[in-house]
């Protein structure tokens, strides 16, 4: 955490790109997505409504592979626990937002 850029002033924005570098952890039938900002670096995690939890298969077409279940792509909002300049509201993180695409399945 010691590269977090605090400086940077909240600002709510959207990233123009799909990031990568998250993980995906999978605990029973939760989800936690966890990176750091692209804009900040600060550390910051989502755990996503039940409702796309793991399991959740979307469409139609073959059944997912074993340990593929789940949303391959997650909205994402900085929620770094580090203070931002200008948070008037007080919400936390500096006010990006972004995809987090999930990595590819190992071999």
């Amino acid at each position: 955490m010691s590269n977090h850029k605090d400086a940077e002033p909240y600002l709510r924005r959207a990233h123009s790109t799909q990031v990568t570098g998250f993980t995906w952890e999978f605990t029973g039938r939760s989800l936690t997505v966890r990176g750091n900002c692209p804009r900040c670096e600060g550390e910051t995690d989502y755990q996503p409504p039940t409702d796309v939890q793991v399991g959740a298969t979307k469409g139609p077409g073959p059944p997912a592979k074993p340990g593929r279940v789940g949303p391959e792509e997650m909205y994402m909002v900085c929620r770094c626990a580090y203070p931002h300049p200008h948070d008037a509201l007080g919400k936390g993180g500096c006010g990006l937002s972004w995809i987090a695409v999930r990595p590819p399945a190992g071999p």
